[in-house]
C-alpha cells in the first residue's frame, strides 16, 4: 500500500505539466530545418528538431512560457505560449536572416514606375548611336532585327550575309544590311 500512495504523487505531478509541439521552418526557404534548438527560457527542457523539422517539450510548468528558437545561420527567435496542466500546445516558428532575407513579414512598397514602350529596342538604340558616332563610314545592324535565328553564333550569322568581294560591304538575304565597315 505504500508503494501506491508514492505512486499517486508522480501521476499527479505528471499531469501538472503540458506539452509543446511544433515545426521550426526557415521562413525565406520554406524548408524546414533539423537539428533546431528549441528551449523553454527559465528552465533546462530542450529539444533538437528531426530531418521534418518536428520538435516536442514535455514536462512543461503549467503558464506562461518562452520558447528560444536557435539554427545557425539565422536569427535567434523568442516566442511566449501559455500552457495548460495537463494540455498540450502546438506553436511552429517560423526562422529568418533578416540581414540576408530582408523583413518578411511586411509588406514591401515599390517606388513609383512608369510603363512605356518604344518603337526602337535596345539593340537598335545601340546600333543607331554606333553609327551615328562612328569615326568612319560604318553599317551596324542590330541582331534584335533577327530574332533568334542567329542563336548567339556569329558563324550562324555569316551564312545570312555574302560577300562581294572584300574590303567593301557585305549584302545580306535579308531586308537588314548587315553588319559591315570600309577601311578608311
Amino acid at each position: 500500500m505504500a508503494g501506491l500512495s508514492s505512486a499517486l504523487p508522480l501521476a499527479a505531478q505528471a499531469t501538472a505539466t503540458g506539452e509543446i509541439t511544433g515545426r521550426v521552418q526557415n521562413e525565406a526557404t520554406g524548408q524546414y530545418l533539423n537539428n533546431a534548438r528549441v528551449t523553454v527560457k527559465g528552465t533546462d527542457l530542450a529539444a533538437f528538431t528531426d530531418e521534418t523539422g518536428t520538435f516536442r517539450l514535455g514536462g512543461v510548468p503549467p503558464g506562461r512560457a518562452t520558447l528560444e528558437a536557435f539554427y545557425s545561420g539565422l536569427d535567434p527567435q523568442q516566442l511566449t505560449v501559455q500552457v495548460a496542466a495537463g494540455g498540450r500546445v502546438e506553436r511552429d516558428i517560423n526562422l529568418t536572416n533578416k540581414s540576408l532575407y530582408g523583413d518578411q513579414g511586411g509588406i514591401v512598397k515599390l517606388d513609383a514606375f512608369v510603363a512605356s514602350s518604344s518603337k526602337l529596342t535596345e539593340g537598335e538604340s545601340l546600333a543607331t548611336h554606333e553609327q551615328r558616332f562612328a569615326a568612319n563610314l560604318k553599317n551596324v545592324v542590330a541582331t534584335d532585327a533577327y530574332g533568334d535565328v542567329i542563336e548567339g553564333n556569329v558563324a550562324e550569322f555569316m551564312k545570312t550575309c555574302r560577300a562581294s568581294r572584300l574590303n567593301t560591304p557585305t549584302s545580306c538575304r535579308s531586308p537588314s544590311p548587315c553588319a559591315a565597315s570600309t577601311p578608311t
